[in-house]
């Protein structure tokens, strides 16, 4: 049986996939529908979904700093350190202010002081 958090996020993925195969049919996807799917699968714990998402929100619009964010995050947690530096200088270069921890459990994980 789900939870009912479980199940709210299951709903709300759905409903997102819904307005995603309707955008595609018209003019391409918004940056916004792929970005909240990547957050909704990154908190299911769909780190390869939430990735995937995140990536094709950066091709509609690689000029927000917060999918870059997440994204850093992505790449931090699946151990692709120098790809995570990238992404949290360019979300900063987009005007993102980075969480000053997500710096830290970077150069952390890659052995820097």
């Amino acid at each position: 049986m789900l939870s009912g958090g479980k199940f709210e996020l299951d709903r709300q993925i759905a409903d997102l996939r819904a307005i995603q195969r309707q955008s595609k049919s018209v003019s391409g996807i918004p940056a916004w529908i792929s970005f909240a799917l990547g957050s909704a699968y990154f908190r299911s714990g769909a780190i390869a979904d939430a990735e995937r998402e995140y990536v094709e929100a950066l091709e509609i619009a690689p000029d927000i700093g917060e999918i870059h964010n997440n994204l850093a995050v992505v790449y931090l947690q699946t151990g692709r350190y120098a790809q995570a530096e990238s992404e949290i200088i360019a979300a900063e270069k987009h005007g993102f202010k980075v969480n000053p921890q997500l710096k830290a459990d970077l150069k952390r994980a890659m052995g820097r002081s």
